[in-house]
């Protein structure tokens, strides 16, 4: 008992059972069972609303995900593996919506961990990004073959005016 704070020791030292010491110890750790059943609520209300940020990458909203069904797990509230995976996937930004389909009408929301299905987001994430950078490759070839051109007509012209005036 050595390890409790002087002011909670002072209030379970005149206790005279064990049970009114335990009692007085939830009491002082986590408060009313009416103030657990506040942070109950409010978790789950968390859970119901969460949704991703448009400026945060898949990583920090799985992140953001995962600490609060940690927290709903430490509170006793369950989730089964396809409210876990819904969620996850509902939360989501609205450019996820059609790849999110894969899993559910294969019904990996079922058998799939929350794991399993961030990865696959992770994966498609990084083609994406990666057609993104080519995209802006090709651009930038467009745009040298452009500015190249324009320089072959103004020397074709330039020629042309010269040739034409005699020069």
């Amino acid at each position: 008992m050595s390890c409790l704070p002087d002011d909670i020791m002072k209030s379970v030292i005149s206790c005279e059972t064990a049970k009114a010491t335990w009692t007085d110890l939830v009491h002082s750790f986590e408060g009313p069972s009416d103030t657990k059943e506040n942070k109950i609520m409010n978790l789950k209300l968390e859970y119901q609303t969460f949704r991703a940020k448009l400026t945060e990458r898949i990583s920090q909203t799985y992140t953001c995900y995962k600490t609060l069904l940690n927290e709903l797990a430490n509170d006793g509230v369950n989730l089964s593996k396809r409210e876990i995976n819904v969620g996850f996937m509902n939360s989501l930004p609205e450019k996820w919506l059609t790849f999110s389909q894969g899993p559910r009408n294969a019904n990996h929301t079922q058998t799939l961990d929350l794991t399993d299905i961030y990865e696959r987001f992770v994966y498609e994430d990084k083609l994406i990004q990666r057609r993104d950078d080519e995209e802006v490759v090709d651009d930038d070839e467009v745009t040298l073959v452009k500015v190249l051109m324009a320089l072959a007509d103004d020397e074709l012209t330039v020629g042309k005016n010269h040739a034409r005036n005699g020069e």
